[in-house]
């Protein structure tokens, strides 16, 4: 309908539109899918299993990739200053959480390696022998580390969950193909 077309033009364009372009996409899947009045109706799971359709995806706006690509891309930056708000907002909050926890993890490594290369000295200084008194220590370390990761993200993803309006997504988001 020509009344709502302001409304999924991209920001800035025309008449200003208010949504991000996942919410746009979100919006048109469920138009498709309505069966309400003046909408398509099209019970695309059903044209799925029925092999009307082999499959359908989302298409690309080159300048927003262009931006995304920008912002994440950068040569020697910190996991921590990855951009995972661009990528929530143009991915969409499911993989603008796989985002934050690829560079929540990649950041905790860090620590860990440089762990890891002390003891490996420890262990070479020791002429490899497998009775080394550094690796008692550095198993209780390793160990102490994995649990302070998954604490520390759970309370990231609690609070990214929270400001990312995504409480209970799990019970209504599909599969993506």
């Amino acid at each position: 309908r020509e009344d709502l077309l302001p409304l999924f033009q991209k920001h800035g364009e025309g008449a200003g539109g208010i949504f991000r372009g996942v919410d746009r996409l979100k919006l048109i899947l469920s138009i498709m899918n309505s069966q309400a009045r003046e909408c398509c109706g099209l019970d695309v799971g059903w044209l799925l299993q029925e092999k009307c359709l082999m499959d359908f995806f989302c298409m690309h706006n080159h300048k927003d990739v262009g931006i995304v690509n920008k912002a994440a891309v950068t040569l020697l930056s910190l996991p921590t200053a990855f951009p995972v708000d661009s990528m929530k907002d143009y991915f969409g909050e499911k993989i603008g959480l796989y985002f934050l926890f690829t560079s929540h993890y990649t950041a905790w490594l860090l620590p860990a390696a440089l762990l890891g290369i002390i003891f490996w000295a420890v262990y070479l200084a020791n002429d490899n022998s497998s009775d080394s008194l550094a690796l008692p220590y550095f198993s209780s370390l390793v160990s102490l580390w994995t649990v302070s990761l998954l604490e520390y993200w759970k309370r990231k993803e609690v609070k990214y969950a929270l400001q990312w309006g995504m409480t209970g997504f799990e019970d209504n988001e599909s599969a993506r193909p």
